[in-house]
């Protein structure tokens, strides 16, 4: 039998109030902005595109630790096209919740957006 998958990697479920929706949207919106800002430095123009040099997994790295060791390893323009994408999934639920036409929806979009913009002015395409 295969081991199963730590919690760590699996993908997290969606809250389904529109508080908790807003506040996953905070949440990843300050970590893409943090990842921005490295590019922002004057030691770099973009987000790098080759990953930071990886050390061999430990023989004894499992679940979370591996977990941790991925995403360490992952390349910042991934990182940040992976906040891009959770802020949307956010931003979709807000809306489905409120109504297109509501502030709470237009407000979630336009942060997407402006993520966006973002992501795309440190060179990356996601």
């Amino acid at each position: 039998m295969a081991p199963s998958q730590p919690a760590s990697i699996a993908p997290a479920s969606q809250p389904e109030d529109i508080d908790s929706l807003e506040a996953a949207l905070a949440r990843e919106e300050d970590s893409l902005r943090s990842l921005v800002s490295l590019a922002e430095s004057p030691k770099e123009e973009a987000l790098p595109d080759a990953p930071p040099p990886a050390s061999p997994p430990s023989p004894t790295a499992t679940g979370a630790s591996r977990a941790v060791e991925l995403e360490s390893s992952e390349r910042p323009c991934d990182r940040a096209c992976r906040a891009l994408d959770s802020m949307r999934r956010s931003a979709d639920g807000i809306c489905r919740l409120s109504g297109d036409d509501e502030d709470r929806c237009q407000r979630a979009q336009a942060r997407v957006d402006a993520a966006g913009e973002l992501v795309r002015g440190a060179g990356c395409s996601c």
